[in-house]
Formats: structure tokens, sequence, C-alpha cells
């Protein structure tokens, strides 16, 4: 079936709104099935991961117009009524210090970055960016966990490990540090020599790794990507049928 597209020939409004119908029409065949045939929670997160990629790229564009919404929304908080996307302060389960509360645009961020550059997990060491599930007695999966974790490589090493850090390439890590407090509000960053001899990024005596995880369940999940969907398609409204183009996708 052919894709709508807005009056400026994009095609991320009917895309948007398709991903919603895709998990609308899978549930619906779903019900006449088996529910141990269910693979709602894998197609809600590939759905998902779509449409976050549109919804990041959107929030940091510097378009003049945003008809989502999106952007405006991103700079909300979520301590602020009412909470959308089937959110709420419970999900996060751990986050880095901030002078302000997190805001919607950090939670995209890292469910984008968890499902997009996922990292193995280790039980011990420095949290990794990635995601895993956690399952109800019966073995469903009732939910995800999203590590967002930007200063840590695949190895589970921090920056200054990886770039050995001298009294050289201090402005370097100076400018990263400032860079961070400008856009998540940490207060109080420093850096210092370590007890190796390289200069990391230190909050008071302790070394400061980034990590924000959030705890979502696949009803929380699948609200979001219906939400996501609809508000991603809202272009769509000011089409009109005689001014509207389509392409042909095989």
């Amino acid at each position: 079936m052919e894709y709508t597209s807005t009056p400026n020939g994009q095609i991320q409004a009917d895309f948007a709104r398709r991903v919603g119908q895709v998990l609308l029409h899978y549930e619906a065949g779903v019900a006449l099935g088996q529910s141990q045939d269910s693979y709602e929670a894998t197609l809600t997160i590939c759905l998902l991961q779509a449409l976050l990629t549109n919804s990041v790229e959107l929030i940091n564009s510097k378009a003049k117009y945003d008809r989502t919404g999106l952007r405006q929304i991103a700079s909300r908080s979520l301590k602020e009524d009412p909470a959308l996307f089937g959110l709420n302060l419970q999900c996060i389960t751990q986050q880095w210090p901030s002078n302000r509360p997190l805001k919607y645009r950090e939670i995209f961020e890292c469910l984008r970055n968890a499902v997009s550059h996922p990292l193995p997990q280790k039980a011990e060491g420095l949290p990794t960016t990635g995601y895993t599930t956690w399952k109800s007695p019966s073995g469903m999966i009732e939910g995800f966990r999203f590590i967002q974790s930007p200063w840590v490589n695949r190895s589970g090493s921090d920056l200054a490990s990886r770039h050995k850090v001298t009294d050289e390439d201090r402005p370097r890590l100076e400018k990263v540090m400032n860079s961070w407090c400008s856009n998540y509000g940490t207060a109080g960053l420093t850096v210092q020599p370590g007890p190796d001899g390289l200069n990391r990024i230190f909050l008071g005596q302790q070394s400061f790794i980034p990590c924000l995880q959030l705890d979502i369940s696949t009803v929380q999940l699948r609200t979001m990507t219906l939400t996501l969907s609809e508000r991603l398609a809202e272009p769509l409204s000011v089409v009109m049928p005689e001014s509207s183009t389509v392409r042909t996708f095989t």
C-alpha cells in the first residue's frame, strides 16, 4: 500500500501511523490464537525502536515548525502532571545526579540508545548501554530494563582508561565534563588525578560515571508505542487529498 506524504514530500508521518496499526493488527490476530505463541513484546520493541529514532531526530532538529508537539514535550520533566506515554517516576530505577528532574528528552535518548546500540550486560564492573528483560513465573516477558551508560564502552572501560588522560589532555576532559553539566544538570563535577595517575571526572570524592536505568513494563511500552505513533502521524492531519502525493515501496 502506498505511503501518503506531507506537503514537503516526507513519508515519516504515515510510516509512524502504520507502526501503530501493525501492533494493533498483530494483537487482533494473536487474540484468536494461543497466548504462548505471542511475540508481542519483541514486536513492540522493534516498532518502538523505529519510532524512537524518528522522535530523537525530530527533537534534535532545528526545524521551525513541529506539528507533532514532541519538541515541546521533550523539555518537560517526568514530574509534571499529567505523566505522558504511559510512564511514571517508578520507571526510573537509577539516575545520574542532577539539579533538575529527568526530562522526556533524556528518556527518549536512553531508550533509543539502549535498543539501537546494545552492549553485553555484565554482572560485575561498570554498567554498559543496552537492555534486558524480566519475566513472570510463567516465563512471559513482563518488562524491559534499559540502561544508558554513555561513558562506558563494550569492554567496560571508562573515558580515562580508554584515552589515558594525562595533564596534556586535561582540557579535553574538562570540555566533556562541562558539556555534561550543561546538558544534564549535574553540579559539582571536577577533574582530578585518580589513584592510577590518570585524570578523571569526580563528583566529590567518587569517580563519576553517568548511568540512567529505566524499568518499563510491556504494558507501558505498548502505550508509548501507540502514543508516539499518533504524535508522529499528526502532520497527516493537514494533508489535503488533492495536494498529497504518494510514493510506492516494494
